[in-house]
């Protein structure tokens, strides 16, 4: 057909994290997410307006497998999830951003290795997770910022 692109709009997700350490030193690690199954669902539902769900959390975790497109919930032995902000930031495009305090009761002492986005507090309802590149040690006057890029092209 004239007019008609034979691609299909794809869902790509980019997270940018800044890593703050309490002698003022910064990583930041800008990494490609995977939507999960579960994610396209929630997106699919959203947009025909059956049975929507908010996302609303980003969720840390100490696991580091790579995400697998069946996942349902955040992987992990340790679990802690933040209330995002939430923003358009471009045509097409949206973001989650929120700040994990890792000197924080029930943070500090753990490692951060995934960062997903779920609907859960508990981090449930996944829609999408990544790896990073590193470990993170949580401890006091370490900070992480994150914002979770969604855009359809």
């Amino acid at each position: 057909m004239v007019g008609i692109s034979d691609e299909a709009p794809r869902p790509k997700g980019i997270v940018t994290v800044e890593v703050i350490y309490p002698d003022g030193n910064k990583d930041i690690f800008v990494v490609e997410n995977r939507i999960v199954a579960q994610g396209r669902d929630y997106m699919l539902r959203n947009t025909i307006g059956v049975n929507t769900v908010d996302i609303n959390y980003i969720a840390f975790s100490n696991d580091t497998t790579d995400p697998s497109d069946t996942e349902t919930s955040m992987p992990g032995t340790w679990v802690y999830a933040v209330t995002a902000t939430k923003s358009q930031v471009g045509p097409r495009q949206v973001r989650w951003s929120a700040t994990l305090d890792g000197g924080a009761t029930g943070i500090s002492g753990n490692t951060l290795a995934s960062i997903g986005l779920c609907t859960g507090s508990n981090g449930s309802g996944l829609f999408a997770r990544v790896k990073l590149p590193s470990t993170i040690g949580l401890a006091s006057g370490v900070t992480v910022n994150v914002n979770y890029d969604v855009t359809i092209s």
